[in-house]
């Protein structure tokens, strides 16, 4: 699979509104906080939402990848897969810090071809890839 400048832009466009989704919820008291595996792990129903924005969006785009997000937490069994975390962040963001961003990378077995970094407090978006 090769990956290019191209799909970084698709890939960045899909984090951002990713972000703005987050946004929005937080926005209209729509991103209620649960607690995980502790105090400290938390999950807001906005990492849920953003979670399956992404999924849909890439499972739309690149139908043959697969996905492994923080909050569903199911390794695929494929060598290529999607890496997502909705809200890197999750507890500045439930606190209303603005130092979280919503993180998706594509990865081939160990090797990432391309990663996504969308800071929401700052609204910019950092990626790379190999080369």
């Amino acid at each position: 699979m090769v990956i290019d400048e191209h799909d970084a832009d698709i890939v960045i466009g899909v984090a951002r509104a990713a972000g703005d989704l987050v946004r929005r919820m937080y926005r209209s008291g729509a991103a209620t906080v649960k607690q995980k595996s502790s105090e400290i792990d938390l999950v807001t129903a906005a990492d849920v939402a953003a979670e399956g924005f992404i999924r849909d969006s890439l499972a739309r785009l690149y139908p043959a990848v697969a996905l492994w997000g923080e909050e569903s937490n199911q390794q695929p069994d494929s060598d290529y897969f999607w890496l997502v975390d909705p809200i890197d962040g999750t507890t500045n963001f439930a606190h209303d810090i603005a130092y979280c961003s919503v993180n998706i990378a594509l990865q081939h077995r160990a090797e990432t071809l391309l990663a996504v970094t969308y800071h929401l407090g700052r609204d910019v978006t950092y990626h790379a890839r190999p080369g």
